[in-house]
């Protein structure tokens, strides 16, 4: 009897002693799982910024993929082009904004890049990834993570470390493909523009050149610089109801059809000397597969871009101003 009570107690003493064991056990697992990630800072590295040399500046293809989609955006000259989902002009003055923000960055802290910190800081699963390629053929990937505030957690491909960094002071976590289209006929600004010209065939109906501070016609006589400055601007502001970027091969040969005698030729010149032509159409009846109510439109046709854009016939109306009108006009004061 006494025999069976000391096996019994063994028994329950080992049976404490591995119950114990198990609880130290998963206690340490828990505690590796889930430890505060190990700040690898140094005062040396805070506040530095990641890209030193700003070789960000000079990427010339991104791929952007984020919950909404995956967009892949090319440089072509000095104006950035989309080439996926869809073939379209991009936000140029966005996209060179958003490299601007990356080169800024400034590290606050440093993390090891582990599965458990690349968990804890969502960069398992990132709210945005930023392929990139720079001119030198160099390429990159940046995962953006956890964004709290007025900063946020990035990793970069070829690093071994966890970037904390500042903000990027914009919402590229939720950036979706109308975000970041140029719907404007013109990607130009007014004052990029060195001369601006009108013709209607062979005549020239309008034409501005910036002499100085000053436009001035093809005489190099002054102009009412105020009229210049608005109709410019008129012109800039055009929107298009339609961007006719994949028309059907019966659409296309449409167009090509109706553009090949347009109704008037835009030419734009910038201060860097590039340069554009817009064909301007005659009032449509219709255009095959596009919904749009007959005789109440006309197309504007991009060169550089080679892009059509639908346009409301009621805008039409701004063609109809001839040189006269911006004449910088005298009047002398007579006396008797």
């Amino acid at each position: 009897m006494l025999i069976s009570f000391e096996l019994k107690r063994k028994k329950i003493s080992d049976w404490l002693l591995i119950s114990f064991a198990l609880l130290v056990l998963i206690s340490a697992v828990f505690s590796y799982l889930f430890q505060t990630p190990k700040n690898l800072s140094s005062d040396i590295i805070k506040l530095k910024r990641i890209f030193k040399d700003d070789s960000i500046l000079h990427v010339k293809d991104l791929t952007l993929k984020n919950q909404l989609g995956t967009f892949s955006i090319r440089k072509t000259g000095s104006k950035w082009m989309f080439y996926e989902p869809r073939v379209l002009p991009a936000k140029t003055e966005y996209i060179n904004s958003l490299l601007g923000a990356l080169n800024k960055m400034q590290i606050k802290s440093i993390y090891q890049k582990d599965m458990i910190n690349l968990s804890n800081f969502s960069l398992t699963n990132p709210n945005l990834e930023i392929d990139y390629i720079k001119e030198n053929g160099e390429g990159d990937k940046i995962s953006v993570g956890l964004i709290i505030e007025d900063s946020t957690y990035i990793s970069i491909d070829s690093k071994s470390i966890i970037y904390h960094v500042t903000s990027l002071n914009t919402s590229i976590d939720k950036l979706s493909f109308a975000d970041i289209v140029d719907s404007s006929i013109f990607s130009v600004n007014y004052d990029q523009i060195q001369s601006f010209e009108i013709k209607k065939g062979n005549q020239s109906r309008v034409y501005f050149n910036k002499k100085d501070a000053d436009w001035v016609e093809k005489e190099s006589k002054p102009l009412n610089g105020q009229r210049v400055e608005k109709y410019i601007n008129d012109f800039l502001e055009l929107k298009s109801k339609i961007i006719l970027d994949q028309p059907s091969e019966e659409a296309k040969v449409l167009i090509d059809k109706i553009l090949a005698k347009p109704l008037y030729e835009i030419l734009i010149t910038d201060k860097e000397g590039n340069s554009d032509t817009f064909k301007v159409s005659y009032i449509i009846k219709e255009i095959p597969n596009i919904k749009m109510q007959k005789k109440q439109n006309f197309i504007i046709h991009s060169i550089s871009k080679n892009l059509s854009y639908i346009i409301d016939k009621k805008e039409m109306s701004i063609f109809y101003k001839n040189q006269n009108y911006f004449n910088n006009l005298q009047f002398k004061k007579l006396f008797y």
